[in-house]
C-alpha cells in the first residue's frame, strides 16, 4: 500500500528574505496595466542582465500580429520587431475569430470590446509596457 502524496505549495512575496530561493508568487487576479506594468518591466530588465537569457532584440514577427497601438491585424511579411505572445484556452464560447473572411476588416480596425477578456487584458498590458505587437 502506497502513501498518498501531499503537495505543499510555497509562495513568497517580492520583498521577503526568501524571495531569491522561492520564486513562486501568489497568483494575482488583477491583470490591469496599472498592476502589471512595473512587475513586467522589472522581469524584462532582470532577464536582459542574465547571461542565459536571449538578447532582447528585434526578431522576425509571426505572420500576423495585433498592432496594439492601432488595434488592427498586421500581416508582417517578414518584418522584424518586438512582440509579446499570449497563449490561452479558447474555451467553448462564440468569439471574434480571425478568418479569411474577417482579415480585411480586422486589418483596418478591431473593436476591442468584441474580443475575449483575456485578449483585451493582454492588449492593454502589452501597450502599457511599450511593446507594439501581440501574437495570439
Amino acid at each position: 500500500m502506497s502513501t498518498p502524496v501531499e503537495w505543499i505549495n510555497i509562495f513568497t512575496g517580492d520583498r521577503d528574505v526568501a524571495a531569491d530561493l522561492v520564486t513562486a508568487r501568489p497568483r494575482n487576479p488583477d491583470v490591469s496595466p496599472s498592476t502589471m506594468r512595473e512587475p513586467l518591466l522589472r522581469l524584462l530588465s532582470d532577464c536582459a542582465h542574465h547571461d542565459c537569457c536571449p538578447q532582447q532584440v528585434d526578431l522576425p514577427l509571426p505572420a500576423r500580429v495585433i498592432d496594439v497601438e492601432n488595434l488592427r491585424i498586421v500581416t508582417t511579411g517578414g518584418q522584424v520587431g518586438r512582440f509579446a505572445a499570449l497563449s490561452y484556452c479558447w474555451g467553448h464560447s462564440t468569439q471574434t475569430l480571425l478568418l479569411t473572411s474577417t482579415l480585411a476588416k480586422m486589418s483596418h480596425h478591431i473593436d476591442i470590446d468584441t474580443l475575449p477578456q483575456s485578449i483585451q487584458d493582454a492588449i492593454l498590458v502589452v501597450r502599457s509596457i511599450s511593446i507594439k505587437y501581440l501574437w495570439v
